[in-house]
């Protein structure tokens, strides 16, 4: 990947990395929206249910825990965008080798499904939540396999 082969242990290694590679840049920063949390990828949905699950929790510890969560948000959105920034920075020094088309094909296969993840993702959780409801419903099911009346 860009980043690997670019990688020295300083972000200013990748400047000019889009450069290079321009479609490795722009699904890294997808990747990186999607992490952070940014409607409507799938990363909002997980961060949204975290934050509500401690929400509705309602303790000193809970909330603690929000705090902590939405600080470690702002940390990684502060480095993921500063890796951002550099990517579409004027390039200094010599270009990255190029990619393997494999490699590449593989991460825009992977951006892919993310994207089709954030346009099904609503539709697939209601479908998970009827499953769920279904699976629970033991009276339902004694009558369906059973062939026995509900108690």
């Amino acid at each position: 990947s860009l980043l690997a082969e670019r990688w020295g242990g300083s972000i200013e290694r990748l400047r000019g990395g889009a450069r290079w590679s321009a479609l490795g840049a722009a699904l890294f920063v997808l990747f990186a929206l999607s992490l952070l949390g940014l409607p409507p990828l799938p990363g909002f949905r997980s961060k949204y249910l975290v934050l509500g699950g401690l929400a509705a929790a309602a303790g000193p510890l809970t909330h603690a825990a929000m705090v902590v969560v939405l600080v470690a948000t702002v940390i990684e959105g502060a480095y993921l965008l500063r890796v951002a920034t550099n990517l579409y920075a004027a390039p200094t020094g010599s270009p990255a080798p190029a990619h393997r088309g494999v490699s590449l094909m593989a991460a825009a296969l992977l951006g892919a499904v993310l994207i089709g993840a954030a346009v099904f993702i609503d539709p697939a959780w209601r479908t998970l939540e009827g499953i769920a409801a279904q699976t629970t419903d033991i009276d339902s099911h004694r009558r369906t396999v059973l062939g026995e009346a509900g108690s």
